[in-house]
């Protein structure tokens, strides 16, 4: 949803999320199982509301997200998590609800207990921005720094509020 008008969503406090941005790459491709994940700078304050994930069988997803540091290197500590229910064989949109703070971070699915995820081969082009510019996807990373510049690892089609 491209809209240059934008819309500005309330939680239910009465108070203002922010303006909807969208990042949109869908899944095309095959699953991956290992700790690979999806580098993206948040370039404001945001609140990342969910994301469309393709599962390949049923069971607990768990998604977090660590900091990347300018050399690449993930951080230890898992700043936020979300544990999901999910369904296979389907693109599914799941709530994260996560406040995220300017910087580079990389979003990961654990895979202690986390089905495997598909990821897009082709459709896109690195660094791929939100519809405003808060959010760019900068491509994707291994836990241990390995990195890949052409698969869009497992979490597409983001709805974010620009804060």
């Amino acid at each position: 949803m491209n809209n240059n008008f934008g819309v500005w969503r309330s939680i239910r406090d009465g108070s203002v999320i922010g303006l909807l941005e969208e990042l949109d790459v869908d899944p095309e491709g095959s699953s991956h199982s290992n700790n690979y994940g999806l580098v993206f700078e948040a370039k404001n304050d945001i609140y990342l509301e969910s994301v469309v994930v393709r599962p390949y069988f049923s069971g607990n997803l768990t998604i977090y997200y660590k900091e990347v540091d300018s050399n690449n290197n993930v951080g230890d500590e898992r700043i936020n998590e979300s544990t999901i229910s999910v369904s296979d064989g389907e693109n599914q949109r799941v709530n994260i609800g996560w406040n995220i703070s300017p910087g580079k971070y990389i979003m990961l699915r654990d895979d202690a207990d986390s089905t495997p995820l598909m990821r897009s081969e082709s459709g896109f082009s690195f660094p791929v921005q939100s519809t405003n510019g808060s959010v760019e996807a900068i491509r994707g990373l291994r836990n241990d720094g390995e990195q890949s510049n052409t698969h869009f690892y497992y979490f597409f089609n983001w709805k974010l509020y620009k804060q």
